[in-house]
C-alpha cells in the first residue's frame, strides 16, 4: 500500500492590480511526505504554485479648443471740425490666448515575488521499502505583466486679432491734427504637459 501525506494550503493565486488598488494573495505552507511504502513501489508527488500579477493602466486625454479673441481701440473719427486742434490718441490693443493642458499620470505599485511566496515548503521521503522509487517535485513560478499607456491629443483652432487703426480726421480747418495709435499685440500660447508612467 502506498502512503502519501500531502498538505497544501493553496494551489494557485492570482493578483490583479488596476490603478493603484492591489488585491494580494500569499501561498500557505506546503508540506509533502512520502513514507512507509512497500518494496518496489513507485511514488510521485508534484506540486505547482503560480503567482501572476497583472497591471494595466490607460489614460486618454482629448482636448479641443475653438476660440475667437479680438481687441480693438481703433475706428475713431474726428471729422469736420473748425477752429481748433484735433487729436486722436488710441490706447494699446492686446489680445492673447493661453491653453495649458496637463499631462496624465499612471502610478502603480507592483508587489515583489516574496509577497506571493511567503509560505515555506518542506519535502520528506522516509521509511520506504527496498527498491522503491520516490520523487517529490515542488515548483513555484512568478509572472508579472505591466502595461501603462498614455495618449494625449490636443487640437486648437484660434483667431486672435488686435487693431488700433482705421482712425479718420478729415475735413478739419483752423488747427493742428494729431493722430497717434497705440501698439497692437496678439499672441497664442499652447502648452501640453508631458505624461508620466511610474512603477
Amino acid at each position: 500500500m502506498k502512503k502519501l501525506f500531502y498538505k497544501f494550503g493553496a494551489g494557485a493565486a492570482t493578483a490583479a492590480l488596476i490603478g493603484s488598488t492591489f488585491a494580494g494573495a500569499a501561498f500557505a505552507n506546503v508540506d509533502v511526505t512520502i513514507k512507509n511504502n512497500g518494496n518496489g513501489s513507485s511514488n510521485r508527488v508534484k506540486v505547482s504554485q503560480n503567482c501572476k500579477v497583472g497591471v494595466s493602466q490607460t489614460n486618454l486625454t482629448f482636448v479641443g479648443v475653438l476660440a475667437n479673441v479680438s481687441a480693438d481701440t481703433g475706428d475713431n473719427n474726428a471729422n469736420g471740425n473748425t477752429g481748433g486742434d484735433v487729436t486722436i490718441d488710441t490706447g494699446k490693443a492686446t489680445s492673447s490666448l493661453n491653453v495649458d493642458v496637463g499631462g496624465s499620470i499612471n502610478t502603480a505599485e507592483v508587489p515583489g515575488c516574496c509577497e506571493c511566496f511567503s509560505g515555506n515548503s518542506t519535502a520528506t521521503i522516509k521509511g520506504n521499502g527496498n527498491n522503491s522509487s520516490n520523487r517529490i517535485r515542488i515548483k513555484k513560478s512568478v509572472r508579472k505583466h505591466v502595461r501603462q499607456t498614455n495618449v494625449t491629443i490636443v487640437g486648437v483652432a484660434a483667431s486672435v486679432n488686435s487693431d488700433t487703426g482705421d482712425n479718420t480726421a478729415n475735413g478739419n480747418t483752423g488747427g493742428n491734427i494729431d493722430v497717434t495709435t497705440g501698439n497692437a499685440n496678439s499672441s497664442v500660447d499652447v502648452t501640453v504637459g508631458s505624461s508620466e508612467n511610474n512603477l
